[in-house]
């Protein structure tokens, strides 16, 4: 399944299912604001990423993967406050939670 990608620079590639191309946007997106805000669907169907000042953050088709893309942010700080908890009776919880947000963060 090939879909069409724009980041905030404007360009547009294809991406094939769910490859790491895909992440780029994301990882780009370190510097943006948040809360990420989501509009659309716009008359191409695209849906729009926004960062808290208004700046266009990426253009996604799919309103799932939107939705998903929109809630990165969050979820990400909701992962890292739920590591701060985790006390050590909880390893496999603090290891998969940390793995995880080293792969949201571009690290891995």
């Amino acid at each position: 399944m090939t879909r069409r990608i724009e980041d905030a620079a404007g360009r547009v590639r294809p991406v094939e299912g769910g490859g790491s191309r895909a992440d780029k946007p994301l990882l780009e997106a370190k510097k943006s604001s948040t809360p990420w805000k989501l509009t659309g669907p716009d008359r191409d169907l695209a849906y729009r990423i926004r960062g808290e000042d208004g700046h266009e953050i990426v253009r996604v088709w799919g309103e799932a993967n939107a939705r998903l893309m929109a809630a990165a942010p969050a979820l990400l700080a909701a992962l890292e406050a739920i590591t701060h908890m985790c006390g050590s009776d909880d390893a496999h919880i603090h290891a998969t939670a940390r793995a995880a947000i080293a792969a949201a963060k571009g690290e891995v």
